[in-house]
């Protein structure tokens, strides 16, 4: 199952017994990404197919930085061997010098950026055992509220909030320890 922001913010809802509005959970639920996103290393896959006149072709959604490109035709013909024609990233474009010799198609390993939501229905990139993170990052942040503060009382309101931000706290830590040992900023010349 995919957590979206909305499963989150039902969350948050049930626990402080209040409706948010979508666009304050979306905002919260970016926030949290570049939080503690700046160093996931979240691996992803896309093809592009190469032809014998463009020199350019549009980067993956969301490219963070390419770990691994081969051909689909040294694949079948069990060659595993990266991709060596020169290349350059620029202006949300991957750049060759010259043409590909003949039509293929070009895999590419990469990391990717988190997703930036823009819907309540969208979903996380992360595993769905780490979707708590959200959860503790909006409910610290409607702790530090505000209405919070009048809801509950100071008191009560700070208490929950330091809560909250010790559990978010914890969760990232978890989060990057597990992505870093998992997808390592080095590249390593192998198919995932």
């Amino acid at each position: 199952m995919a957590t979206t922001l909305e499963n989150i913010r039902f969350t948050v809802e049930r626990e402080i017994r209040a409706t948010l509005e979508n666009e304050q959970v979306i905002a919260w639920c970016n926030f949290a990404n570049m939080d503690f996103g700046v160093g996931l290393n979240i691996p992803a896959t896309a093809t592009i197919s190469l032809n014998e006149t463009d020199l350019s072709y549009p980067e993956p959604t969301g490219l963070k930085e390419i770990v691994y490109m081969y051909l689909q035709s040294d694949f079948d013909n069990g060659i595993n061997r990266p991709f060596k024609w020169p290349y350059r990233r620029f202006n949300g474009a991957i750049w060759f010098e010259l043409p590909y010799r003949e039509p293929d198609t070009l895999n590419i390993q990469y990391y990717k950026d988190l997703t930036h939501f823009t819907d309540i229905t969208d979903t996380i990139d992360l595993e769905d055992r780490f979707s708590p993170i959200y959860t503790f990052y909006c409910l610290m942040k409607y702790y530090a509220s505000p209405e919070a503060k009048e809801r509950f009382g100071d008191a009560v309101a700070r208490r929950e909030q330091e809560r909250a931000e010790a559990s978010y706290y914890h969760m990232r830590d978890q989060v990057q320890s597990y992505y870093e040992f998992k997808n390592p900023q080095y590249v390593i010349e192998e198919r995932w």
